[in-house]
């Protein structure tokens, strides 16, 4: 990884990366977090899902409540605002755990419509 962000950092010197392990004794920390709903991405978030799905995106602690795995307290705790979004539900954190194509497809559009909003 290291190698890798070297050559990124060579081909574009406004590239800048680090790498920190993240453990604590022998097992790693997944850390709360928590955003803004105002804040920019959460409301670009917002309006992409709406436009995509032509419904309103609960934000905030949804029920029931579950544990996952998620990047987004590493990257609060490096000083990016992380958040979670995605696919699922109905067949979540159960065997043969699975999403419906359809809703992986409306994830992936949302995604692409935030990123290319967020980039301008």
């Amino acid at each position: 990884m290291r190698g890798l962000l070297d050559r990124l950092s060579r081909e574009d010197p406004d590239f800048k990366a680090d790498i920190r392990s993240n453990r604590v004794g022998q097992s790693l920390v997944m850390n709360p977090f928590e955003v803004d709903p105002e804040a920019d991405i959460v409301r670009t978030l917002v309006a992409a899902h709406r436009q995509v799905t032509g419904s309103e995106l609960k934000v905030g602690d949804v029920a029931p409540y579950k544990f996952y795995g998620t990047d987004a307290s590493h990257l609060a705790r490096a000083g990016m605002i992380g958040v979670v979004y995605g696919p699922g539900g109905a067949f979540n954190t159960m065997p043969d755990e699975r999403v419906a194509l359809k809703d992986l497809k409306d994830a992936a559009r949302v995604y692409a419509r935030t990123i290319v909003q967020t980039c301008l």
